[in-house]
């Protein structure tokens, strides 16, 4: 039953992938526009959908569409919200001249400060709040292993209703919820003997045992709890995917309040060296 289980949420994964697969160019899209701040790339992808790679002859509006594309490119690989491409220009050359990868700027996200040039946080500030992240992260990546791990399980978690009485089932027997290893179980075979031995056994009320062995003898208890074990299943592996997704964006934080810190600790300078500055003398 426990392959056969597992196979059935194989199937019904697969089956979701055609509707998964538009979501997730949905979100693509979503993300690249958060990203560079702008409906840009967007817009010029939908204008050469209908007007191909050409379509612009002017010149001064052409180069206007290149800039304007060229700094969404800049907000999307860097991650840094430069308004022109001049503060672009500026920021790599700072990069280059103090040795700085526009890759750490990237990690740094929203504690980078592109005008300053410089972390806009304290360091005891980003420590704190880098470890706080860090052993979130840690905890959602051990839930979602172990609820990847509990699918595994040919039980499903049920109670009974007048009681309050929580087990374990599968179609065939049911057992104790704790302990978690060598539990007792309980089999339609078993409750041809004595059930107070096995009422005893299992920690559970006498009531409660003669119910579950009455249940147990029956087929529509069998396939309830199949069809319990599915949407457990089910249920399990949405947690599981969504623990995962979470451990990164917590991972990403923490990431980022490291790579903040290790740059304040290098003290560099906002300023560009008086012969890496570009002045403009025509300017009136």
């Amino acid at each position: 039953m426990e392959n056969a289980g597992i196979g059935e949420l194989s199937k019904s994964i697969v089956a979701w992938l055609p509707l998964a697969l538009p979501l997730i160019l949905l979100v693509m899209f979503v993300w690249v526009i958060l990203r560079s701040e702008s409906w840009h790339l967007l817009r010029r992808r939908t204008w050469q959908l209908v007007h191909g790679k050409g379509g612009i002859t002017d010149p001064a509006l052409q180069g206007y569409v290149e800039e304007q594309t060229n700094l969404a490119a800049f907000r999307v690989f860097v991650g840094v919200p430069v308004t022109t491409m001049a503060d672009a220009h500026t920021l790599m050359e700072w990069c280059r001249v103090y040795s700085v990868s526009l890759e750490t700027l990237r990690l740094c996200r929203q504690y980078f400060d592109v005008e300053t040039r410089s972390i806009k946080a304290k360091k005891r500030y980003l420590t704190i709040k880098g470890n706080l992240w860090g052993i979130c992260a840690m905890a959602s990546l051990v839930v979602a292993a172990l609820s990847f791990q509990l699918i595994t399980l040919p039980y499903a978690g049920l109670i009974l209703k007048d009681s309050g009485q929580h087990f374990l089932a599968s179609d065939s027997q049911i057992r104790a919820v704790w302990p978690p290893f060598g539990a007792p179980t309980l089999t339609a075979k078993d409750c041809v003997k004595e059930q107070d031995a096995a009422a005893l056994r299992l920690g559970f009320s006498p009531g409660d045992v003669a119910l579950i062995c009455k249940m147990l003898s029956g087929e529509e208890f069998r396939h309830y709890a199949r069809k319990a074990l599915f949407e457990q299943r089910i249920g399990l592996f949405l947690w599981g995917v969504f623990m995962l997704a979470l451990m990164y964006f917590l991972a990403t934080a923490a990431r980022s309040c490291m790579c903040a810190s290790k740059l304040l600790q290098r003290q560099i300078p906002s300023w560009l060296p008086a012969g890496q500055m570009t002045l403009n003398f025509d300017a009136r």
